[in-house]
């Protein structure tokens, strides 16, 4: 037992009540603030909503930090250790990719056990690991690694872990299970120990008040008191076998070898180990380890399989490291052997262990039979180790004909050995019975009796005997090695006749085999003329200690040989298997079968072992299956894996011992059984009365899930948004709130694990894609309340629209654009959206880049995108037919970007880039006439990028601008009644200005955006409000919107409350990556953020657009007349320089005020002088608005 002080202040005390889930607490440790989404005044929009357009395929409002990491499969790289709560997921950890969390448990109020392999925040989860939500930390449980997990069970204080392992308390080992102790924070093996080698734990389930029970694939328990029969080696009628005696391969005779040596070798005691001396002996001499070498040369090559090596008993001999050399091969031998120290099986080449005879004896003593015996090379080699010997099964079965020996190392000064003993998969019976003694005289050899025919050696250097002769029968018998009585296959060796040229003079032999009580098992002829060495087999069967092959002359082949002659080599006899065979396969006693019921309150642990479900798989189930298990209303459902067994346990009461059972089987093949909120769910695959199934559920009756025409493997359950559901395979998502399979790409899950406590904290271990908002057409609405709606928008067929423009109450103009598989140029359109009639503009596959509506002439203008070479596009169509009335060509990569209308006068004013009859970048376009000309004489030039009135008497442009050639213009207000521009932002190494939106109705505010930062004027001077985003930031456009929200966090007193939205691309060091983000003239806040779609890669589609769809004609059109702006260059009015229209204007008053002067003059003297009757005064015209009006100054010009 041991302690763990580590995880002292790992947990809160299990008693301890937490009420509600530890969403709060997560999210401020990980500094996740949650936020609110503006509600907006959309009083003034058709149907009260916002439309969003774009490149996307799913939009979601930001509701906090890092939710993006689960909306978008594309989002994870790997996997994650995830907290979910009340519709907010959390990353815990990111896991490397060789790193997987199968099982998750609660533990307590506030924290879950993890198990798998691999690391999680460098902590190895082989070791269990405790993951506290209150301070996040994480602390491993077991001082040793748990190579395999299945099950895991907290019982109170306790937590019981199952699966395929070897679990070392001290020196003590147990397997397949091992116990924690949350309160005393100790680690140890169960009473029992465990459930012996090869064994596995599949479940771990609580029985109510009546213990615990281990489900899986054992049949015996490793600590023997516990055991509820005797053992198989000791009951009745059989005496206990020992295991130094029990063989599975044939022992090599090494008498008639020759082997070659280092130092001093005793043959007859090398081959034949016994007594304490060693049999050879090398005295080390020089620095270095101590080393040896032997040689042995077979004097028939065998296919040895293993090799015996008695080590030396001296202290200060024994050999420490060894390898193995054959020839003809000349390579190392690998090899596999049993390691005593863990029981585990071994492999190693040219540096193989021996362990010195005291460690043997020691552990040995604290071994099973189990851990010193191992049928190894398809159970063909049985290896062992004891206190005198250690053995090494040869993995690769090859020819041999000479071994060579080399010791590496000692544990002291010398080399020695007791001995070695060679070992054969065959045992061989030679007629030779020369090459049948055995090394050792007690060693049992085959017996042979042969007729008085002369036998002699055949071929030198040959194994087989042969007999010439010319009348008569001759006959051999030979009694093979049969050590046990078994299952063996014999085969009869037959020498060639080419090897000693006596083809013509071979014959046909009959064979018999006889058993020892004279019966005849088979008989068959042979024939003896084979050109090369062959063998025939003779039997496969059961034979006992004493079985007889009888070889006996028939008739010559060539029956005009003058002589014959018969020949004889061997009989060998191969284990298929032994009767005595199980007792290694299974070492303990067979009381198990699977199940164990356990009761750790100190209970009588026999009794518990009595229970009716220990016996019932033992008389019931199949020998030695793979059970599963899970407990459902009370009953134990116990299944047979791979098959369809199941059973149903019930107890009457509490008593676990008193029970009823009914069979529940089904058909197909069982994989594992798993509680879920409505029943069980059984994963396999399976054949029911209406059809194939991948699942079933039973809830008192069974039912099919689905069928996938596959089998399932796993499964894991957890509910997220008040819906259950089912993950199969890590691949199908079955939810059991709608009962159907989910198939949409808007929820993605992969988790290996999952579970839930009672506070409603969800963790598991994968990744998620929770699209709550799927959009296939690139468009949503949002309404006042906030909603997202995914219905109800444009939406056109294979397309994405990217603009609105607002008609009238009833119609829209949407343009749109789309791309086909095999292009990767975007085409567009524009179609109009009616009450139950849409119908389409064609703009020759061009995309739209703007458009204004002419309401006067119920015209729509639309301004296309230059496409395959062509330029740019100014079109005009009659919405009342649905005609085009014009279509203005532009000069090559010529574009317009803005248009706004004078209304009295049928003109347009457009701003780009282009050149059009003469005018360029800013020009008035006459749509009757079909007429270009300058604005304001030319004054603005340079790439035009947006155009808006303001007050309808002010017109604003920004983008890169020159007012009479001076350029570096990115904005200006033109006062289009004084003719003159009264703003203008210049700025030499400034970035062009995009978009701008005035703020207010004062006129004296605007915010603008240039793609990369978003500026505010206020009057005085602009200053960047970009947010932070670490210079990572595309902004696609700007919107003003209005607040619904008097109370709202906006502290500056501005008429209607609006908030700037800016969507694009976002990388903020707080946010992470956003596509929208509003701003209340204080703060930047994040709205929202979409996933996007694939059309972007490698085409360069038209951007989005955030559209209110109401009427916006005050901001494009004017009802002021064109007549009122000059057509000559004017000054700015920042440089106080004055106008000729105020120099000809001072000069007009100079001169009114001479005339005036003079007049005075007048009427004095005549007033002095003249007749008062007579004088009639007249009241002049002196405003100046009326004198304007009537003789506009420009026209007085020819008359100075």
């Amino acid at each position: 037992m041991r302690l763990h002080m580590g995880l002292v202040a790992a947990l809160a005390p299990l008693g301890e009540v937490v009420r509600g889930s530890h969403l709060e607490s997560v999210a401020q440790r990980f500094n996740i603030t949650h936020q609110q989404t503006p509600r907006l005044d959309l009083s003034a929009a058709r149907d009260q909503r916002l439309l969003v357009f774009d490149d996307f395929q799913a939009f979601e409002y930001y509701n906090y930090k890092g939710q993006q990491l689960f909306a978008s499969p594309e989002q994870h790289k790997g996997s994650s250790l995830i907290y979910y709560s009340e519709g907010t997921y959390v990353q815990l950890a990111t896991l490397e990719d060789d790193t997987l969390v199968r099982h998750i448990v609660p533990l307590g109020s506030d924290s879950f056990i993890l198990s798998g392999t691999g690391k999680v925040r460098d902590h190895q989860l082989e070791r269990q690991l405790i993951y506290n939500l209150s301070t996040l930390e994480i602390t491993e449980i077991l001082p040793e690694p748990l190579e395999s997990v299945n099950d895991i069970l907290v019982d109170g204080d306790l937590v019981y872990f199952g699966g395929e392992f070897t679990y070392f308390d001290g020196n003590v080992s147990g397997h397949s299970v091992v116990q924690w102790n949350a309160t005393s924070r100790t680690t140890s093996l169960l009473p029992f120990r465990g459930f012996g080698r090869d064994s596995s734990v599949n479940n771990i389930l609580k029985l109510n008040e009546s213990g615990v029970l281990f489900v899986g694939k054992f049949s015996n328990l490793e600590v023997d008191n516990y055991a509820e029969t005797a053992s198989v080696m000791a009951s009745a009628g059989q005496t206990q076998l020992n295991i130094s005696s029990l063989e599975t391969n044939a022992l090599t005779s090494l008498r008639y070898s020759t082997i070659e040596y280092d130092g001093n070798l005793d043959k007859d005691r090398f081959i034949c180990p016994s007594g304490d001396d060693d049999s050879w002996f090398v005295q080390h001499s020089g620095d270095g380890p101590a080393r040896g070498e032997l040689n042995i040369k077979v004097l028939h090559g065998i296919i040895p399989s293993k090799i015996r090596i008695h080590n030396s008993k001296k202290d200060g001999s024994e050999i420490k490291l060894f390898r193995i050399i054959t020839s003809p091969s000349q390579s190392i031998m690998n090899m596999t052997y049993i390691d005593p120290k863990t029981g585990e099986l071994a492999t190693c080449d040219a540096w193989c262990p021996l362990m010195p005879r005291s460690n043997l004896t020691a552990q040995a003593a604290q071994s099973g039979l189990g851990d010193m015996a191992r049928l190894v090379n398809d159970e063909n080699v049985l290896i062992k180790w004891t206190p005198d010997y250690q053995e090494f099964a040869f993995v690769n079965q090859i020819p041999l004909e000479e071994l060579r020996f080399i010791a590496l190392d000692s544990y002291g000064n010398n080399v020695g050995l007791v001995g070695v003993e060679l070992f054969q998969t065959e045992y061989d019976a030679y007629v030779n019975s020369t090459l049948n003694q055995p090394n050792c005289e007690q060693q049992q050899t085959s017996r042979l009796s042969a007729s008085a025919n002369t036998w002699q050696q055949g071929a030198a250097d040959a194994s087989y005997l042969s007999t010439t002769f010319l009348d008569g029968n001759p006959m051999v018998n030979v009694k093979p090695v049969i050590p046990y009585p078994g299952t063996y296959t014999l085969n009869l060796y037959t020498p060639g006749c080419e090897d000693d040229g006596t083809c013509d003079f071979r014959g046909i032999v009959n064979v018999t085999l006889l058993a020892s009580n004279g019966t005849t098992l088979m008989s068959r002829w042979i024939y003896q003329n084979n050109n090369r060495l062959k063998y025939d087999p003779l039997y496969t069967g059961h034979l006992d200690e004493s079985p007889t092959v009888r070889m006996e002359w028939v008739s010559p082949i060539n029956s005009a040989s003058n002589r014959n002659i018969m020949v004889a080599d061997r009989v060998s006899a191969i284990i298929g298997s032994l009767d005595d065979l199980d007792v290694i396969r299974h070492s303990h006693d067979k009381s198990l079968n699977g199940v164990f019921h356990y009761i750790p309150s100190g209970s009588s642990v026999s009794n518990g072992r009595q229970s009716y479900i220990n016996k019932y798989p033992q008389a019931n189930m199949p020998e030695s299956a793979s059970l599963v298990a899970a407990v459902y209303d009370g009953k134990l459902f116990l299944g047979v894996q791979s098959t369809g067994e199941i059973a149903v346990i019930k107890p009457k009461g509490n008593d676990w011992n008193d029970v009823e059972l009914t069979k529940e089987d089904v058909s197909g093949s069982i994989n594992g059984i798993s509680p879920y909120s409505q029943g069980l769910v059984i994963t396999g695959r399976f054949n029911m009365s209406t059809g194939p199934s991948s699942a079933l559920r039973y809830d008192g009756n069974f039912g099919s899930f689905f069928d996938l025409d596959a089998e399932t493997t796993s499964i894991v359950n957890m509910t997220i948004d008040g819906s259950e559901l089912l993950l199969f395979n890590n691949k199908f998502i079955y939810n059991t709130s709608i009962s159907e399979l989910l198939t949409s790409s808007m929820f993605q899950l992969s988790a290996l694990s999952a579970a839930a406590n009672s506070n409603n904290d969800l963790l598991f271990a994968g990744w998620v894609a929770d699209i709550k908002h799927g959009s296939t057409h690139g468009a949503v609405a949002l309404d006042a309340d906030g909603n997202i709606l995914t219905s109800g928008t444009p939406n056109i067929s294979g397309a994405r629209v990217h603009r609105g423009v607002y008609l009238n109450d009833t119609a829209t103009a949407y343009a749109y654009y789309s791309i086909s598989s095999d292009s990767n140029v975007a085409t567009g359109g524009v179609v109009i959206e009616t009450p139950g009639n849409n119908y389409n503009l064609s703009t020759n596959g061009a995309t739209v880049r703007e458009m204004i509506y002419v309401k006067k002439a119920n015209f729509l203008v639309i301004s296309t995108d230059a496409v395959e070479g062509t330029s740019g596009t100014l079109i005009l169509y009659d919405l009342g037919t649905s005609q085009e009335v014009a279509r203005e060509q532009l000069n090559q990569g010529g574009t317009i970007n803005s248009i706004v209308l004078f209304g009295e006068d049928n003109t347009l004013l457009v701003g780009g880039s282009f050149e059009k009859n003469g005018c360029r970048d800013l020009c008035l376009y006459n749509f009757v006439e079909h007429s270009w000309s300058a604005f304001a004489g030319g004054l603005i030039s340079g790439e035009v990028k947006q155009l808006q009135f303001v007050k309808n008497r002010n017109l604003v442009a920004v983008g890169s601008l020159s007012v009479q050639s001076k350029p570096n213009i990115l904005f200006l207000n033109f006062d289009l009644v004084r003719s003159r521009i009264v703003e203008q932002l210049e700025q030499p190494n400034g970035r062009a200005f995009n978009s701008l939106l005035p703020v207010g109705d004062t006129g004296d505010e605007y915010v603008a955006e240039d793609g990369k930062q978003v500026w505010h004027f206020s009057g005085k001077e602009w200053k960047t409000v970009t947010p932070s985003s670490g210079g990572q930031i595309r902004i696609d456009g700007i919107s003003l919107v209005r607040l619904n929200n008097s109370g709202s966090q906006n502290k500056r007193s501005r008429v209607g409350n609006e908030l700037v939205v800016i969507h694009g691309q976002m990388n903020s060091p707080e946010y992470g990556e956003i596509n929208a983000m509003h701003y209340n003239f204080e703060n930047w806040e994040p709205y929202y953020f979409t996933i996007g779609s694939s059309a972007r890669e490698g085409v360069n589609v038209p951007r989005g657009q955030i559209f209110l769809n109401q009427d916006i004609s005050s901001q494009t059109t004017t009802s002021l007349p064109l007549e009122v702006v000059s057509d000559l260059p004017q000054e700015t009015e920042p440089k106080r320089k004055l106008a000729k229209g105020y120099v000809i204007l001072i000069a007009l008053g100079l001169a009114l005020a001479t005339i005036a002067l003079l007049g005075i003059i007048g009427v004095i003297l005549a007033y002095a002088f003249g007749d008062h009757n007579a004088y009639q005064p007249l009241k002049p015209r002196i405003n100046e608005d009326e004198m304007l009006k009537t003789v506009p100054p420009e026209k007085l010009m020819k008359f100075i």
